[in-house]
């Protein structure tokens, strides 16, 4: 599949029914492709960076010929830790800080940078999560604790319009503190693992609604609460809205959504959405809003 490239982590970052009971998003976008400038103050302390990068993190071990053979793939026993993670990571917790005090939990989707400011990190996540304003924190102790709890950022744009001339708009960024936007506490790439001579994943950048409704890809996604489903594509639902075989539920919203290479490596990616919403009428379809016409607005570019 052609991919729009990626640029290689910056991590040397700087050389309709909604799935989590997070705050309600407003519906303001920027004009063009603009992102407001930012009002964040770097909060980081060393007692909050020491809480970070320590401990391990679990991962699928998955059959590449399962990858290649269609055959969907279910992980969340591997992924217990992405609940109280010690990294930013796609598929990890976060909990939004509303200006009111009210919290809710969402997952990280994929790392983002605008081409006009390779200096600013971001993560591009699910519109209905938080509105601009409310601060984005991780629980490494995973005791609910706001006390315990780690800000790393914030939320600086959402566009949120529900159904519209049959796109769902669900779209939000994430502003990273630059003490957190470094290779030791902040990946790009999904967390798994390849048997044999692939092994791990390859971020290559994202891929279009267009392509992988041509391809038919698989597709994967990671979210918080059912960690890693893997299965075949099935339909674009509208222009924006992917589906395939898997599971998600309440909290796994924004998690980021991936197409598997359909030639020989399994190990190569592309991005393709985040977790947007839930078929109610039929549990074993995943669905999510893909991410490119967001790329394309706003100048992105997808960091691994």
């Amino acid at each position: 599949m052609t991919t729009k490239t990626t640029a290689t982590t910056a991590l040397v970052l700087s050389a309709a029914l909604l799935l989590t009971a997070c705050t309600g998003g407003s519906s303001e976008g920027p004009p063009g492709d603009k992102i407001p400038e930012s009002t964040l103050e770097d909060q980081s302390s060393e007692d909050d960076l020491d809480q970070l990068g320590q401990g391990p993190r679990d991962q699928a071990d998955v059959d590449p010929s399962d990858i290649q053979g269609m055959n969907p793939i279910r992980d969340s026993a591997s992924y217990d830790y992405l609940e109280s993670p010690n990294m930013i990571e796609p598929g990890a917790r976060y909990v939004t800080l509303g200006a009111d005090g009210e919290m809710g939990n969402c997952s990280f989707g994929w790392t983002v940078r605008q081409r006009s400011d390779p200096d600013t990190s971001y993560n591009l996540t699910a519109g209905h999560c938080g509105n601009p304003g409310d601060g984005v924190a991780v629980d490494p102790v995973g005791n609910d604790d706001p006390a315990d709890m780690v800000k790393v950022g914030e939320f600086v744009w959402q566009q949120g319009t529900g159904p519209d001339n049959g796109d769902i708009d669900d779209y939000a960024l994430i502003e990273f503190y630059p003490d957190y936007a470094v290779p030791e506490l902040m990946t790009g790439t999904p967390n798994f693992t390849l048997h044999g001579e692939h092994g791990e994943l390859t971020l290559s950048g994202y891929c279009d609604a267009a392509t992988v409704e041509e391809h038919a890809p698989m597709i994967g996604r990671l979210g918080y609460r059912n960690g890693l489903s893997i299965g075949p594509f099935q339909e674009m639902r509208d222009s924006n809205v992917v589906t395939f075989s898997g599971i998600a539920d309440h909290g796994d919203s924004g998690g980021a959504i991936w197409a598997f290479d359909d030639g020989d490596d399994a190990s190569i990616i592309c991005a393709v959405a985040v977790t947007s919403y839930i078929d109610f009428e039929d549990s074993t379809v995943a669905t999510g809003v893909t991410i490119d016409k967001v790329m394309e607005q706003l100048d992105l570019e997808i960091l691994a």
